[in-house]
């Protein structure tokens, strides 16, 4: 795999990792990229004849994911350059969707060998500063 994909693989897995842990459904990207990395769903638990179900329905958020070695951290801000075409597209969807969509970024540190520690205790992913 190139950095490239490493980093992009990295940042699915770490927001499906917290998406879960808030109890929110990921949908994965479609088929085609259109513009769309994935969608949170809202998971909405009923309750019929003591027997509980869990239903995708309620509130969407659709995200634009990014991955990168050279983003600025400077205290309370976060810089990153962000290619024209990829502005642009997601200008198009917040103005045209009815389902807000967010850019997330996942500032990971330049020395590759830091971006994940893995041991039986835990699995750590570092300088994770998702915007």
């Amino acid at each position: 795999m190139t950095d490239q994909d490493i980093e992009s693989t990295i940042s699915e897995a770490y927001v499906n990792a917290i998406a879960a842990r808030a109890g929110a459904g990921v949908r994965p990207p479609p088929v085609r990229d259109y513009g769309i990395d994935g969608t949170f769903c809202e998971i909405q638990v009923f309750e019929e004849n003591g027997r509980k179900e869990r239903i995708e329905c309620g509130a969407l958020i659709n995200y634009q994911l990014k991955a990168s070695i050279n983003c600025i951290l400077k205290k309370e801000t976060i810089t990153y350059t962000l290619r024209q075409d990829a502005y642009n597209r997601l200008v198009r969807i917040k103005n045209n969707s009815i389902v807000p969509c967010i850019l997330l970024i996942l500032c990971l540190p330049r020395d590759k060998s830091k971006w994940m520690s893995v041991c039986e205790d835990y699995l750590q992913i570092r300088n994770c500063f998702l915007v």
